[in-house]
């Protein structure tokens, strides 16, 4: 009787390093409050650091639901420190009222570096004041904003905030400094 032999197992060699995926710095983004017939209504522009964004889908009796919920900070400190005179007597108090302004929209697009437009409407939004002057002006904030998504299920007139012309598409060239203007997502 001959005994038969089991082959060792192998065992890979291990995969190289990948090299680590660059950190995002600050992008610029923007909030463009739309009225029905795609005008750019208020903008709402703010440095975004993508560290973090939760995209959450929900199925439902009106089709796919997306939430987007977007963690940013807000602060003055740069302005305070170059003596700016709207930050020197309010603080963020401006930015955060222009904020509330665009929350309250229905029609809102979220534009988040070159190639993310979409068009949203905002859900919820928590604003944490963290730093004060001493007239008790916010000078730095963090904002946690949920929108959702608006598709072509979600909302009969999508189309005019796809069509919604050079008002939009002048904003966003501005937006990202003349660069390409990025594509609405539907």
């Amino acid at each position: 009787m001959s005994e038969s032999t089991v082959p060792e197992p192998t065992v890979p060699e291990p995969a190289s390093p990948q090299p680590a995926a660059p950190e995002a710095g600050p992008v610029r983004a923007a909030l463009l409050a739309m009225t029905p017939n795609g005008e750019v209504r208020t903008a709402f522009v703010f440095w975004y650091t993508p560290e973090r964004m939760v995209r959450e889908r929900e199925r439902g009796g009106q089709g796919v639901s997306e939430t987007f919920t977007i963690p940013f900070s807000l602060d003055c400190t740069e302005a305070l420190a170059a003596g700016d005179a709207v930050a020197l007597e309010h603080g963020l108090h401006p930015a955060l009222a222009l904020l509330d302004q665009v929350f309250r929209e229905t029609w809102v697009l979220l534009s988040w570096g070159k190639s993310r437009t979409i068009p949203m409407s905002p859900q919820a939004m928590t604003v944490t004041e963290t730093a004060f002057d001493s007239a008790l002006n916010p000078i730095r904030a963090e904002v946690t904003l949920q929108t959702q998504r608006i598709t072509i299920t979600s909302d009969a007139n999508l189309g005019k905030f796809v069509n919604a012309g050079a008002g939009v598409a002048a904003m966003l060239a501005k937006l990202y400094d003349g660069g390409p203007v990025p594509d609405i997502l539907l």
